[in-house]
């Protein structure tokens, strides 16, 4: 058990892990988190927000979820590896699996429903541009992140001439909602029906996004457009982006591009 004041950071036991989240509850970091629980019991413990317990159905069958108003520190914050932050956290709990891509288990029922969902579409593919930082004008790190919203577009307008349908996953709200010209656009479902959709398209591109890792969790392909590297806004490759190791022997199943990429039209190719 490691402490700072009065913050248990992790414990560990006969493989028995309790994960805070002290900071921040959203998609992408709580998927960091399902891989430790591939080979470990436990829970996580996330704020008591409305966010958190939104995204804390990805835990669903695979770690109990308790809420708090000050939960632990995360875990991996004592970890200055240069490895994944996923793979950080999970070696601060003693587990030494370079194997850390993030996993979500569906139900029967949910697989069911997300390929009558999707099985209108003609070879569907999920896009994904800027629609977590654009509505916020003082979220200068996720515009950052996102890029250009024209990269994107060119990506969906060039897809859609291969003949792929691109579906556009994001918020119910329309303000909050940066459509993409050509794309059929899905709004408002739950994460876990976002995940059993994904589940049967495989296929997704866009930017760096909680949404591009709950398409890894069910085992689907990405092509993600990332910015250069920046201390100054806190994205660090070793730490973001999942490297060949991260797979551990697995087949790799996601390439990046960077977003000043000349070339971006020649990153539409799923065939790896």
């Amino acid at each position: 058990m490691a402490v700072t004041g009065i913050h248990v950071l992790y414990f560990k036991d006969m493989n028995n892990i309790v994960i805070g989240n002290y900071g921040n509850g959203g998609l992408g970091d709580c998927l960091f988190f399902t891989a430790s629980f591939r080979n470990n019991n436990g829970k996580v413990i996330l704020h008591d927000d409305e966010q958190s317990k939104e995204v804390s159905v990805v835990f669903d069958g695979i770690a109990d979820v308790e809420f708090s108003l000050r939960p632990p520190n995360r875990p991996e914050l004592n970890c200055y590896l240069p490895v994944h932050r996923a793979r950080k956290i999970m070696i601060s709990l003693g587990d030494e699996s370079k194997y850390c891509i993030p996993f979500i288990k569906l139900t029967e029922s949910e697989i069911n429903w997300g390929r009558d969902f999707v099985r209108n579409f003609s070879n569907p593919v999920v896009i994904i541009n800027n629609n977590s930082g654009d509505w916020d004008k003082t979220n200068y790190r996720a515009h950052y992140v996102r890029g250009n919203p024209a990269n994107i577009q060119n990506l969906c307008d060039n897809l859609i001439k291969m003949n792929y349908t691109p579906l556009q996953f994001g918020l119910k709200d329309e303000n909050k909602f940066t459509k993409l010209i050509g794309a059929k656009y899905i709004q408002g479902l739950n994460i876990r029906e976002t995940a059993s959709c994904f589940y049967h398209i495989k296929k997704l591109i866009g930017t760096d996004s909680g949404l591009y890792h709950l398409m890894l969790s069910v085992g689907g392909k990405c092509l993600i457009c990332v910015p250069e590297e920046s201390k100054t806004f806190g994205y660090i490759y070793s730490d973001l982006l999942y490297s060949e190791e991260c797979f551990e022997g697995e087949k790799v199943r996601v390439k990046y591009f960077k977003h000043e990429d000349v070339n971006i039209n020649n990153y539409l190719n799923f065939n790896y």
